[in-house]
C-alpha cells in the first residue's frame, strides 16, 4: 500500500500545525484587531476565517484527496496501457498469420 500523504510531508506541513497555525491567525486577528482597530474587529476577523477555511479546505481535503487518486490512477492507466499493447500485439499476430487475399 502507497504511503499516507501526511507521511511525506515535513511537521510544518502536518493536519496539526495547519489547524494550530490557522487557528492562530484566525484567533490573532480577532485580539489584534481588537486591540487596533476595535470597529473593525468581526469583519477583520471573519475574513481571516475565511480565508484559513479556504486554506484548510485546499491542505486538508483536496490536496489528500488528489494525492489518493493520483496513487490509484497510475495503476489503472498502466492496466488499460497492458491491455491496449497486448490488443496491438494480437492484431498483429492475427494479420501475420492471414495468407494475402
Amino acid at each position: 500500500m502507497a504511503p499516507s500523504i501526511w507521511q511525506t510531508k515535513p511537521w510544518w506541513c502536518q493536519p496539526w500545525s495547519i489547524l494550530l497555525t490557522g487557528a492562530a491567525i484566525v484567533a490573532g486577528a480577532w485580539f489584534g484587531a481588537g486591540w487596533l482597530l476595535p470597529g473593525l474587529r468581526l469583519w477583520l476577523s471573519a475574513a481571516a476565517l475565511l480565508a484559513v477555511a479556504a486554506w484548510w479546505g485546499l491542505f486538508l481535503v483536496l490536496v489528500p484527496r488528489a494525492w489518493v487518486m493520483a496513487q490509484t490512477q497510475p495503476q489503472s492507466l498502466q492496466s488499460l496501457q497492458s491491455l491496449q499493447s497486448l490488443q496491438s500485439e494480437q492484431s498483429q499476430a492475427e494479420g501475420q498469420s492471414q495468407p494475402p487475399a
